[in-house]
């Protein structure tokens, strides 16, 4: 008996490669609770509810061991989508919201920092405090147009040589005249908003020309009505009977402060003339906060960053976050750690219609990764 058995050969297979190791989420099972938060914005003590009534119980403190454990890969791939957009972007929208963090005697408050680049990435970032130095260390180097509000924390990365160019919010300079609408100078705030008004009417009717045409159209037809808009501006502010402090005297000042930003547009076709892209991906975490209640810590707060940013990608371009997450969490524990901008949402359909099915079908096991391939030739991005 014993010869028998020194005569054989025990083999012992590979252990096939896990986003967690021994952990026990499947991708789809993975995808299927951080979709739940992130996308759908079911805090995961409620989840704990809803798996305990289907007769799989899951504690939140688990699932918070999975978002861990995920981002910890998952933020390589939004840290390449932040280097290709510093890079290679035209123009990066940016705003900022607070949110509520966990602390021992009450909430303190943080920021969630979004950037939207061209139509590439949506990027969220997380800091302590709302200050200049977070738009200065993400916009080092690059030379492109940042889009923004009026917002005295971006000051600093204008006014030098090597700056970016500068764009400054319609919307933002519509709603001021929109607030007037309640004050005595009804009747010329009902104008300002009308002036305000006709750029954004313009900009529906072409919003699928190519920029170079786009430009075309701005300069004729948008541009008399700016230079219209800008001489009434500076007849109002020199009326006596425009009251210092009044809301219409806020919007003309606004007008006036904000001017070279704003007419940023009638120059380059691919500036939009609103920075609403970011602010819609900031009420998307506003909706989830309002659920969530707060971060955990200053050192949690950029788990909801990495999937926040994933998920708010996928939505720009189209693609189902679920499917998405699932498919990420399965080839990401092979791919290389140099290729990670191909599994961004920008690159993705190119990426899977490369990747083999019967292997992506499973949970785990062996992956072929496909060859290289040209990404900026590869991908096209819309004005």
């Amino acid at each position: 008996m014993a010869g028998d058995l020194l005569d054989r050969t025990i083999a012992v297979a590979l252990t096939p490669d896990e986003l967690i190791p021994r952990g026990l989420p499947t991708p789809d099972l993975l995808a299927h609770v951080l979709v739940g938060k992130f996308a759908d914005k079911l805090p995961f003590n409620r989840q704990q509810g809803i798996s305990a009534r289907e007769g799989v119980p899951i504690a939140r403190g688990t699932m918070c061991g999975w978002a861990e454990a995920a981002h910890k890969s998952a933020r390589l791939v939004v840290k390449a989508m932040t280097g290709d957009a510093r890079e290679h972007a035209h123009v990066i929208a940016t705003d900022a919201t607070g949110v509520l963090v966990q602390a021992n005697d009450k909430c303190k408050r943080g920021h969630f920092w979004v950037y939207v680049a061209d139509r590439d990435h949506v990027i969220f970032r997380y800091t302590p405090v709302h200050s200049k130095e977070e738009p200065k260390a993400f916009f080092k180097g690059f030379r492109g147009t940042v889009l923004s509000d009026a917002s005295n924390v971006y000051d600093v990365l204008f006014g030098l040589p090597d700056s970016p160019g500068e764009a400054n919010c319609w919307s933002h300079a519509r709603r001021y005249f929109f607030k007037a609408l309640d004050g005595e100078d009804r009747d010329k705030a009902l104008i300002g908003l009308g002036f305000c008004n006709e750029p954004f009417d313009l900009e529906r009717r072409w919003k699928k020309l190519p920029p170079a045409k786009r430009l075309e159209l701005r300069r004729q037809r948008a541009r008399p009505v700016i230079e219209m808009l800008e001489r009434w501006k500076d007849e109002l502010l020199d009326n006596p009977h425009v009251a210092d402090g009044s809301r219409l005297r806020k919007a003309l000042n606004y007008l006036t402060n904000q001017w070279p930003a704003l007419c940023k547009f009638l120059d380059d076709g691919r500036v939009p003339i609103h920075n609403n892209e970011s602010e819609r991906q900031l009420r998307s975490l506003a909706v989830g906060r309002a659920n969530w209640l707060f971060v955990g810590s200053d050192d949690t707060a950029p788990w909801t960053c990495t999937f926040v940013s994933l998920v708010g990608s996928c939505h720009l371009h189209g693609i189902d976050p679920g499917g998405y997450l699932r498919d990420l969490f399965r080839v990401l524990p092979v791919w290389p750690k140099h290729r990670l901008l191909e599994l961004s949402p920008k690159h993705w359909r190119a990426t899977r219609a490369l990747l083999d099915e019967a292997q992506m079908a499973l949970p785990l096991g062996p992956l072929t990764v496909p060859p290289t391939r040209p990404l900026r030739d590869a991908a096209v991005t819309p004005a």
